[in-house]
């Protein structure tokens, strides 16, 4: 990321620590994009003001908003997310939807880091800020 911060050692440890404490509590793998869901909590709550507000904040949301896709070994749910991206897209820019497909480019190979990082990864972090406050404020 382009954050000066979380090239830090002491953000780099709390974000190893946080991340092991919550897959040994829960009995899970690390999954790819656990480590970019947590980064914005670390950012709004750095090192310096410990690790239970950000592991408590990240277990929270990511129970919330992605329980199927990160903490169950199932992929069966990301696919299912997939298909209703793709209806999605049909619905609501129907051109674009037939110019992906004919170029046969589904969602599931432009999309994956969308879905498990809820945009983390692929967008500046202010704006992954407000959407996720967003997404927070109408429960959704």
């Amino acid at each position: 990321s382009d954050v000066e911060e979380f090239r830090t050692s002491s953000w780099r440890l709390s974000l190893k620590t946080i991340l092991q404490k919550f897959c040994v509590s829960h009995g899970i793998q690390y999954k790819q994009g656990m480590n970019e869901v947590l980064a914005p909590f670390l950012y709004v709550l750095p090192p310096p003001h410990g690790n239970l507000l950000p592991y408590s904040l990240f277990e929270a949301f990511l129970f919330r908003y992605l329980e199927r896709f990160i903490c169950v070994d199932d992929s069966s749910h990301l696919f299912k997310g997939f298909r209703l991206f793709h209806l999605l897209l049909l619905y609501f820019d129907p051109q674009l939807a037939q110019h992906l497909n004919e170029q046969d480019f589904p969602p599931e190979l432009y999309s994956p880091q969308w879905f498990l990082t809820l945009y983390s990864r692929s967008m500046p972090l202010p704006h992954v800020l407000r959407l996720w406050d967003m997404m927070i404020a109408v429960d959704d």
